[in-house]
């Protein structure tokens, strides 16, 4: 009888995300930020009555507050939600920041060009870095309806 060979075949997936991300260094309340925000770049974000929901995989929900905006013509969505809240971080890894400004569905918006803008918002903003989400574990925890 004659030996056959076994193969085995690995199937990984990656995860592919549907954000674009910047992170945000702001001494400024949400709202203040959310206005100037919304005053720089024409958008409309409006407080969510709702909060965030994250669900880490081994932890219980953490909650967010955070400003909503759906642009129904391009089918995109801006977020931005406060990075620390109740003594629990939505992306730990970058504690240091203090929002993030999530792009969700982006066809439009050039995030060089975006980012660039948010640093001459110096009266609300320190610093902003864009961010490639999947350089972050954690980030597998946000999902967007």
């Amino acid at each position: 009888m004659a030996k056959t060979k076994s193969h085995k075949f690995i199937l990984s997936e990656e995860d592919e995300f549907n954000f674009d991300l910047i992170g945000i260094c702001s001494h400024a309340a949400d709202y203040k930020l959310a206005w100037d925000l919304n005053k720089t770049f024409h958008f409309d974000l409006e407080y969510s009555q709702s909060m965030f929901a994250v669900y880490p995989k081994r932890n219980h929900a953490a909650f967010f507050p955070h400003y909503y905006q759906h642009d129904e013509e391009n089918l995109l969505s801006v977020y931005l939600i406060k990075n620390k809240h109740e003594g629990k971080f939505l992306i730990p890894e970058l504690s240091q920041m203090d929002y993030f400004l999530f792009f969700v569905n982006n066809q439009i918006y050039d995030m060089t060009e975006i980012n660039s803008k948010i640093r001459t918002m110096q009266d609300t903003i320190f610093a902003s870095y864009i961010f490639d989400p999947n350089d972050y574990d954690s980030v597998e925890n946000i999902l967007f309806e």
